[in-house]
Protein backbone atom coordinates (compact mmCIF):
# COMPACT_ATOMS: atom_id res chain seq x y z
CA UNK A 1 0.00 0.00 0.00
CA UNK A 2 1.34 3.41 -0.97
CA UNK A 3 1.25 6.47 1.29
CA UNK A 4 -1.40 8.30 -0.73
CA UNK A 5 -3.67 5.26 -0.87
CA UNK A 6 -3.30 4.85 2.90
CA UNK A 7 -4.09 8.54 3.42
CA UNK A 8 -7.24 8.27 1.27
CA UNK A 9 -8.44 5.21 3.20
CA UNK A 10 -7.94 6.91 6.56
CA UNK A 11 -9.38 10.25 5.39
CA UNK A 12 -12.54 8.53 4.19
CA UNK A 13 -12.88 6.65 7.47
CA UNK A 14 -12.39 9.83 9.51
CA UNK A 15 -14.74 11.97 7.40
CA UNK A 16 -17.51 9.36 7.55
CA UNK A 17 -17.17 8.96 11.32
CA UNK A 18 -17.08 12.73 11.83
CA UNK A 19 -20.28 13.12 9.80
CA UNK A 20 -21.96 10.27 11.66
CA UNK A 21 -21.05 11.78 15.05
CA UNK A 22 -21.76 15.38 13.94
CA UNK A 23 -18.15 16.47 14.51
CA UNK A 24 -15.79 18.64 12.51
CA UNK A 25 -12.56 17.18 11.16
CA UNK A 26 -9.60 18.50 13.11
CA UNK A 27 -5.96 17.71 13.72
CA UNK A 28 -6.81 16.08 17.06
CA UNK A 29 -9.54 13.92 15.50
CA UNK A 30 -7.12 12.71 12.82
CA UNK A 31 -4.33 11.99 15.28
CA UNK A 32 -6.67 10.13 17.65
CA UNK A 33 -8.09 8.00 14.83
CA UNK A 34 -4.65 7.19 13.43
CA UNK A 35 -3.34 6.24 16.86
CA UNK A 36 -6.37 4.10 17.64
CA UNK A 37 -6.27 2.26 14.30
CA UNK A 38 -2.48 1.94 14.36
CA UNK A 39 -2.80 -0.16 17.49
CA UNK A 40 -5.52 -2.30 15.92
CA UNK A 41 -8.49 -1.19 18.03
CA UNK A 42 -11.71 -2.20 16.27
CA UNK A 43 -10.25 -2.74 12.82
CA UNK A 44 -8.67 -5.30 10.56
CA UNK A 45 -5.11 -5.53 9.32
CA UNK A 46 -5.84 -3.41 6.21
CA UNK A 47 -6.95 -0.41 8.28
CA UNK A 48 -4.10 -0.96 10.72
CA UNK A 49 -1.57 -0.91 7.89
CA UNK A 50 -3.17 2.21 6.37
CA UNK A 51 -2.97 4.02 9.73
CA UNK A 52 0.67 3.02 10.11
CA UNK A 53 1.67 4.19 6.62
CA UNK A 54 -0.43 7.37 6.23
CA UNK A 55 0.98 10.82 6.91
CA UNK A 56 -1.33 12.72 9.28
CA UNK A 57 -1.04 15.97 7.31
CA UNK A 58 -2.18 14.28 4.11
CA UNK A 59 -5.03 12.57 5.95
CA UNK A 60 -6.13 15.89 7.48
CA UNK A 61 -6.05 17.67 4.11
CA UNK A 62 -8.07 14.93 2.38
CA UNK A 63 -10.58 14.59 5.23
CA UNK A 64 -11.16 18.36 5.34
CA UNK A 65 -11.70 18.40 1.56
CA UNK A 66 -14.18 15.56 1.81
CA UNK A 67 -16.02 17.27 4.65
CA UNK A 68 -16.22 20.52 2.64
CA UNK A 69 -17.67 18.60 -0.30
CA UNK A 70 -20.22 16.94 2.01
CA UNK A 71 -21.15 20.36 3.42
CA UNK A 72 -21.70 21.78 -0.09
CA UNK A 73 -23.87 18.79 -0.99
CA UNK A 74 -25.99 19.23 2.13
CA UNK A 75 -26.39 22.96 1.46
CA UNK A 76 -27.51 22.34 -2.12
CA UNK A 77 -29.88 19.64 -0.92
CA UNK A 78 -31.45 22.04 1.59
CA UNK A 79 -31.70 24.85 -0.94
CA UNK A 80 -33.62 22.78 -3.49
CA UNK A 81 -35.87 20.97 -1.03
Amino acid sequence: MKKMEAAKVMANFIAVNARKNEQRVSKMLVLEALSEKMHGHGCGSYMQEAARIANWKSVLRLALAQQAEDDRFQLEKEMFS
